[in-house]
């Protein structure tokens, strides 16, 4: 991708030239990139972070149906667990970006109108 050889160039070298410099390269992931040219101590805190917010995100998601519509919220906080990487792996990109799009949206428009 082109993000990636811009962000960690295979040599280490120009960073304005985006072309990868070997085939393995193109095919690297992220992970396998931050791996290769960062040590261990940056990316385990990040991702501790991140999981630490998507968990916090979850409780919030779940109390927010919770007060719309009422029930359990240990429910709704299995249906977002299970059900949000469910929808990563099995709905195509251009679909998730447009229902994440749209709910971004009526949450924005949730907060925004008085009432």
């Amino acid at each position: 991708m082109l993000g990636d050889a811009v962000l960690f160039p295979a040599d280490g070298g120009d960073l304005g030239d985006p072309r990868p410099r070997r085939p393995s390269d193109r095919t690297r992931h992220r992970a396998g990139n931050i791996r290769a040219h960062y040590s261990p101590w940056l990316p385990r805190p990040i991702g501790g972070l991140l999981l630490a917010a998507n968990i916090i995100n979850l409780g919030a998601m779940a109390a927010a149906l919770q007060f719309l519509v009422g029930g359990p919220m240990g429910f709704y906080i299995v249906g977002f667990a299970v059900g949000s990487p469910l929808l990563g792996v099995f709905v195509s990109y251009e679909r998730y970006v447009s229902i994440l799009k749209w709910t971004s949206f009526v949450l924005l428009a949730y907060v925004a109108v008085p009432t």
